[in-house]
């Protein structure tokens, strides 16, 4: 999917990810299902794909914004 519907893509993931590596950060912290360290080992995955959406998400922006992207 060329052009805004990619982006519009982008931000989703990277919105609906962060907020499962908030809840995953939560649960760690909490322990709520108690799952151990393996709730650490979730909320760092989470968190570090929700990060990387984000700056995909940024990049596809940026280049948009420069003409680079349009398709």
């Amino acid at each position: 999917m060329p052009g805004r519907d990619s982006l519009l893509w982008s931000v989703i993931l990277a919105v609906g990810n962060t907020f499962i590596a908030i809840g995953w950060c939560n649960n760690a912290i909490h322990d709520l299902w108690y799952l151990g360290w393996w709730a650490y080992l979730f909320a760092a995955i989470w968190t570090t794909y929700a990060i990387a959406l984000w700056i995909s998400a940024i990049k596809q922006y940026s280049q948009r914004r420069s003409g680079r992207g349009r398709a």
